[in-house]
């Protein structure tokens, strides 16, 4: 079955295999007609008598492991398998999936550490991709111009977002970056008109170039927490030289034109107990940011949150629009004399999720 590209990985530019054949005839008839040509040793384990193809899908084997290196262009789903011919599949390589243009959705299996440059790109159709765990890194626009793609939670492991990952995706709108990326690089968001959330993690350290959030159109971005990096970036968010904020339409956190709106949400107070209400965990606590929608209670029996735990909701009806707001609650399943251990986070709802802050103290509480 024939290839349906060649792979950086191969070398872009290859000889033909019958102009090859018709080099090496004339070569031999005319420097030494009396040189037998070397036969192949057949069963010697070297990547060509390794790697091949299976159903859809063709695998390259290199250094005892296989990497997924082609499929065919009219697949529309795919089972990464673990293992090909014996070897472990661990790597989804360059421009693997490109211009798949069937292609709908992807699960990436855990046993996957590396995503390499281009591996999705121009599949215009691939609307869902999900991640099992186990991804190291991503190369450099690895869902470039995925057009129907509206959402994607990046999975923890991997440490920078490369450049333009997500160049290009029209229909982008709310991207969850976990926790551990310390560096975006250059246009990530680079033409995403769409895009109304970037939720970013507080282990960010760097956003490397003014083009990065270049997206034509006004988003949010949300933090964790309040973070120096984040403000210092300016070069990411549009700000290092005014020219290149005006080309290119850049935004930025202070001009009124283009302003991007960066919330914080922060970490939440810890609660206290209210003991005037006999024989039930009452608790009250200071709500701090007008912009937040409500906050999520986890208590347990003990400080590690595993015996007993529960978690329950509170949505703030009126919240004050000063900002803050004194906060009650009372917790169900619980009787009197028991000790338990309390501790809450904060929530804002962007794009119809909600965006969580940093958890407070657990506080030790025992019930009146």
């Amino acid at each position: 079955m024939r290839r349906k590209k060649e792979k950086q990985w191969r070398g872009r530019f290859r000889i033909s295999a019958l102009v090859w054949c018709l080099f090496v005839l004339l070569t031999a008839t005319m420097l030494a007609p009396s040189i037998k040509a070397a036969e192949p040793e057949i069963g010697t384990g070297t990547e060509d008598d390794r790697s091949g193809w299976e159903g859809s899908l063709y695998f390259a084997v290199e250094q005892d492991q296989a990497i997924l290196a082609d499929c065919q262009e009219d697949v529309t789903s795919v089972t990464i398998p673990a293992e090909f011919r014996g070897y472990p599949v661990t790597e989804i390589g360059e421009e693997a999936f490109a211009f798949c243009e069937n292609l709908t959705k992807i699960s990436i299996p855990q046993h996957i550490q590396k995503i390499g440059n281009g591996a999705f790109s121009h599949a215009t159709k691939l609307a869902k991709v999900s991640f099992e765990g186990g991804l190291e890194s991503i190369g450099q626009e690895a869902f470039a111009y995925c057009y129907s793609l509206k959402k994607i939670e990046l999975p923890k492991g991997i440490t920078e977002l490369p450049r333009g990952i997500f160049y290009q995706c029209l229909s982008l709108e709310r991207v969850t970056v976990p926790s551990g990326v310390k560096m975006v690089q250059g246009g990530v968001f680079a033409n995403c008109p769409m895009l109304k959330a970037v939720l970013l993690p507080k282990t960010i350290e760097k956003i490397s170039s003014y083009d990065c959030f270049h997206s034509g159109s006004a988003y949010v971005l949300y933090t964790e927490t309040e973070k120096d990096p984040i403000y210092q970036a300016q070069d990411g968010l549009g700000q290092i030289d005014p020219y290149y904020s005006w080309w290119y339409g850049g935004a930025s956190l202070y001009d009124n034109e283009n302003a991007l709106s960066v919330h914080f949400v922060p970490v939440a107070k810890a609660p206290a107990l209210d003991k005037t209400k006999k024989g039930v965990l009452a608790i009250t606590w200071k709500s701090r940011g007008n912009s937040i929608a409500g906050y999520e209670i986890e208590y347990a029996r003990d400080k590690s949150f595993t015996k007993d735990a529960k978690t329950v909701k509170h949505t703030l009806k009126n919240p004050d629009s000063s900002g803050t707001d004194t906060v009650k609650k009372t917790l169900k399943g619980v009787k009197s004399k028991e000790t338990w251990y309390v501790r809450i986070r904060a929530y804002e709802t962007c794009s119809g999720v909600k965006v969580y802050g940093g958890y407070s103290k657990a506080k030790k509480l025992v019930v009146p």
